[in-house]
């Protein structure tokens, strides 16, 4: 019969894998793993010899490794390679005899893949996975250790009346009830070390080991890479709620079907597929974040400050908004408002009016951005000012020149009129989103490692998502000597008019192209097709169910994952200090830090001291195992006559055999199933026991002097 702890540790395994299935919904492997698992560990319970011959396992395992070393090698050491390699060889492991003590390595292994979940994702849905996987954890593990306790070291044919214990305990509810009290108590420790652990400690490294934000997964990032094959799943975590407002009026302007584009970081440089910053020979600032920012004039909107302002957004951000603390903004941003004093380093590009909050050891958590995103006024020009950029590609640049000749618009940027410009990027827009045969998918094929990814969605594909589209527009605009950039950020567009807020989902993760219609004059372009009906989501029945969601997942994000140093310092009601003056009583500041760190030391060094206790306390009763003998002491010194019998005999019992499984002489084992049945079976130990015990004993004594020997040869 399969003990009950293994079919928990299956259990605890398979709950494991299917949070980080949730937590990174690109993990084909460990999805495909679960229901092998379950098969594998079913069919190696029924029998006794290994589902797969030894060599097999090992050449498997050989090909896990080369795999796992193989994708280190080109990814770098990420979190998912580790916990698919793990996954893999919990199921190779399965393959072989099982045995109580594999459960302890598949527990293990699911420790380690729902750690790799919650450093991956903060969603709420793992938070409740995480909820029911710690319970479900904690029990198996208190089942693993009674099964231990019972089957180590005992016969089969005893096992029955050995295990009859553990059931009428569990049915009693005393098995229940040790559960609860531990874990009742391990909750309210963690619940104090969560109020009053130092924010920050191990940041640096965890960071390193966690995903990006955005994989196989919807979700911002700072760089463009075209080219690579495979699905792209939708992520529906909330990143950040945005409330757009008039800034004379503070009037909402948000509206359902009404989309604005928030910008996180423009790319000017493309290079063998990638889109990437250019640092060298930019207008970079870098200052103390502070508390405002003001960016600088450029030429075309040389009265750009607070009062010419005819957009407002009040930003609320909840971890993974950004990568490297991007500060998302609507286009042209004027200035930044924080909420609180910043104590890290702002670093700003002026040109591209792109900003970063780096170094700061308080998490950002909302913030205001004013700009004026109206038409600005431009004078007439005869010619440009600077050469345009390049993309050197005939394909491309053959392309472009039959879109715009088709539309009449002069291919030649010398050639053309400054203020056509505008009238080609929107020539090229329209084609690549209307009219030139193009389709939107996240499941998208690879490109040859010979071919540009560009020209390959240009020519052979025309199917892709928005980072191909943008990517495609900005090239073609600079084939005809237009300057364009690939810009990242996020598609406003699921609005909720009770907050007059703005949702943002990992999944409105969008690309778009910003073109320089007029020397400094920078206009938005959105080529991707049917952009509204893929940022907008449909009324429907269960829109109230989602919302309700919506709040569950917010409070999620605020309240637990995003409990920073700030919190802290609200709940000691501390929080003001600092707001007026960022260096005013840090004294104060540092005590409470300090007191924080005392307050967890003691919890620390408490439950340190109740270890050592109970790990050097004064032995107590006898034991087997985790089990007391409950045993009159006429049954305790049968017992011990037994032992001192062995130990006479140059057979002393080791400490981990049970005594049926030890006793060779049929008198022997009579009394070791008389004191089992005593200690864990139905029956009590009652006077005739005593009075056949000493019988026994006798009789052994008699063997030992007649010197008889005994040998275990004669167990039948």
């Amino acid at each position: 019969m399969t003990p009950r702890a293994a079919w928990l540790t299956t259990l605890t395994l398979i709950t494991a894998m299917v949070t980080y299935v949730i937590a990174l919904p690109g993990s084909e492997l460990v999805l495909l793993l679960i229901p092998i698992t379950v098969g594998v560990r079913y069919f190696a319970y029924q029998r006794t010899a290994p589902l797969a011959p030894q060599w097999v396992v090992a050449i498997c395992t050989f090909v896990a490794v080369f795999y796992a070393a193989y994708r280190v090698l080109q990814e770098g050491p990420k979190i998912e390679v580790l916990a698919e390699f793990v996954a893999v060889l919990a199921v190779l492991k399965s393959l072989e005899r099982w045995s109580p003590r594999d459960d302890l390595q598949m527990l293990l292994v699911a420790i380690f893949l729902v750690l790799a979940s919650i450093i991956s994702s903060s969603m709420l849905i793992v938070g409740f996975m995480l909820v029911l996987f710690v319970p479900l954890l904690c029990y198996t593990a208190m089942a693993l250790q009674i099964e231990g306790a019972l089957s180590f070291g005992i016969g089969d044919k005893y096992e029955p009346v050995v295990r009859d214990t553990f059931e009428r305990a569990a049915r009693r509810g005393t098995i229940l009830g040790v559960f609860a009290a531990a874990f009742s108590l391990i909750f309210m420790i963690s619940i104090i070390a969560f109020v009053l652990l130092p924010r920050g400690i191990g940041d640096n490294t965890i960071s390193g080991f966690s995903r990006p934000v955005m994989g196989r997964a919807t979700g911002f990032r700072n760089t463009v890479e075209l080219g690579r094959g495979g699905l792209i799943s939708d992520d529906p975590t909330i990143v950040m709620e945005v409330e757009i407002r008039d800034p004379r009026t503070d009037h909402s302007l948000g509206a359902n079907g009404r989309v604005f584009h928030l910008r996180g970081t423009a790319l000017n440089t493309y290079e063998n597929g990638r889109w990437d910053r250019t640092p060298l020979e930019r207008d970079f600032t870098s200052r103390q974040a502070g508390s405002r920012f003001n960016f600088t004039d450029f030429i075309g909107d040389q009265q750009n400050h607070a009062g010419e302002a005819d957009l407002k957004q009040v930003i609320y951000l909840t971890p993974g908004a950004s990568n490297g603390g991007i500060l998302f903004t609507v286009w042209r941003p004027i200035r930044i408002d924080f909420a609180q004093h910043q104590p890290g380093t702002l670093v700003v590009d002026n040109d591209q009016r792109t900003a970063s909050l780096e170094d700061s050891k308080s998490k950002l958590t909302n913030y205001e951005v004013l700009s004026r995103v109206g038409a600005v006024a431009m004078p007439e020009l005869s010619a440009r000012l600077t050469p345009p950029a390049s993309f050197e590609s005939e394909t491309i640049t053959s392309i472009t020149e039959n879109v715009l000749s088709g539309a009449g618009i002069e291919t030649e940027y010398k050639e053309r009129p400054v203020n056509a410009d505008h009238l080609a990027a929107a020539e090229i827009e329209r084609w690549l989103a209307e009219t030139g045969g193009f389709a939107y998918t996240l499941d998208v094929e690879s490109a040859a490692a010979d071919e540009d990814p560009i020209e390959w969605f240009l020519t052979d594909s025309k199917l892709g998502h928005c980072e191909y589209f943008a990517s495609a527009m900005a090239a073609m605009c600079r084939t005809v000597g237009i300057n364009s950039r690939v810009v990242t950020g996020y598609l406003l567009g699921e609005y909720d008019p009770a907050s007059e807020r703005y949702i943002v989902r990992r999944s409105n993760a969008h690309a778009w192209v910003e073109v320089e219609t007029y020397p400094g004059n920078w206009v938005t372009f959105d080529p991707t097709p049917n952009i509204t009906g893929l940022h907008v989501p449909e009324a429907g029945k269960l829109r109230l169910l989602r919302k309700f969601m919506d709040a569950i997942d917010g409070f999620w994000l605020s309240s637990v994952v995003s409990y920073d140093e700030s919190n802290q310092m609200k709940l000691l009601g501390l929080e003001h200090i600092g707001q007026v003056d960022p260096f005013q009583d840090r004294q104060l500041m540092t005590r409470g830090k300090r007191i924080l760190r005392v307050v967890f030391v003691l919890l620390i060094a408490g439950l340190a001291g109740l270890f050592l206790y109970r790990w050097y306390r004064k032995p107590g009763p006898i034991r087997v195992g985790s089990i007391v003998l409950e045993l009159p002491e006429a049954a305790l010194d049968a017992r011990r006559k037994l032992l001192a019998h062995w130990a006479r005999l140059g057979r002393p019992r080791p400490h981990w055999a049970g005594l049926v499984a030890h006793a060779a002489h049929p008198s022997e084992r009579e009394l070791a199933e008389m004191l089992t049945s005593a200690a864990f079976g139905r029956r009590a130990w009652a006077a005739s026991d005593s009075a056949r015990a000493s019988e026994i004993l006798d009789t052994l004594s008699s063997v030992e002097a007649d010197n008889e020997p005994v040998n275990k040869s004669e167990n039948p």
